[in-house]
């Protein structure tokens, strides 16, 4: 398996989801994939494991080659673009993790 680093997005209450859905992420995947990001998901939490109000409301993770691509792209001129999007749909910052894939399991 290729060793992949996953960049974790979180956010907090406060997200207009209807326009990080659909203005934010198409232009993050039209900007990003040519600077190297593989794969992009989204979710929406629901609740926590013991049915608790979770404490994101949206987590994006993308998916990288490396930290070195990662860093590259972010460093990227065209990204202050989606910087300064961020404004039209949260009012703070979310939270940003980086980590390294370690197991990827599909199951049928």
């Amino acid at each position: 398996m290729m060793k992949m680093v996953v960049v974790t997005i979180c956010y907090r209450e406060g997200v207009d989801v209807e326009y990080y859905l659909s203005h934010h992420v198409p232009r993050s995947v039209e900007l990003m994939t040519p600077l190297g990001v593989l794969r992009a998901e989204t979710r929406r939490l629901i609740a926590g494991a013991d049915g608790s109000k979770p404490p994101y409301v949206i987590i994006t993770s993308l998916y990288f080659e490396s930290l070195e691509a990662f860093q590259t792209c972010m460093a990227h001129p065209d990204l202050e673009e989606l910087r300064e999007d961020a404004n039209n749909f949260y009012t703070g910052m979310p939270e940003i993790f980086v980590g390294d894939l370690l197991l990827e399991e599909k199951y049928a």
